[in-house]
């Protein structure tokens, strides 16, 4: 049979408590670090959002505050930029497609006139043929 002994119950208790401590204090540790990261993500919103802010560009009235219209200069230098955009922007747009237009156009027009050419030159040899003034010319225009 078993004595009993009254530190028996206390010798348990040193001998699992380090282990249930240690187990807690890792718990807790784990869970510091967790909240730490949790903060720093949100200091890092925080900040990168006020900067976000900060950066945007500037308000009209503070570019009228900073730039006056009466400056020649200034208005010429914005003039060309904006003018180079533009252009930039036409061609990237396919704005290339509108010179092709108006070279196709030119191009019909051409052979409008090349077709009035030949109508009138025809009217020309047909009259050369039945007038007698025009009679010389018909060596030019005799097949070999």
């Amino acid at each position: 049979m078993e004595k009993f002994h009254p530190n028996h119950n206390q010798d348990t208790k040193k001998r699992i408590r380090p282990t249930f401590q240690k187990q807690d204090q890792e718990e807790e540790e784990k869970a510091a670090v967790a909240i730490q990261a949790a903060f720093r993500g949100y200091q890092t919103r925080k900040e990168i959002q006020s900067n976000k802010m900060a950066n945007d560009e500037p308000t009209k009235e503070q570019l009228e505050a900073e730039f006056s219209a009466d400056d020649k200069e200034l208005c010429n230098a914005a003039t060309k930029i904006q003018a180079s955009f533009r252009g930039h922007q036409s061609r990237k747009e396919g704005g290339g497609s509108s010179s092709n237009a108006k070279v196709e156009e030119l191009s019909k027009d051409m052979q409008k006139m090349a077709q009035e050419v030949l109508f009138i030159f025809a009217r020309i040899v047909d009259t050369r043929r039945t007038n007698p003034i025009l009679t010389p010319l018909n060596i030019f225009y005799e097949q070999k």
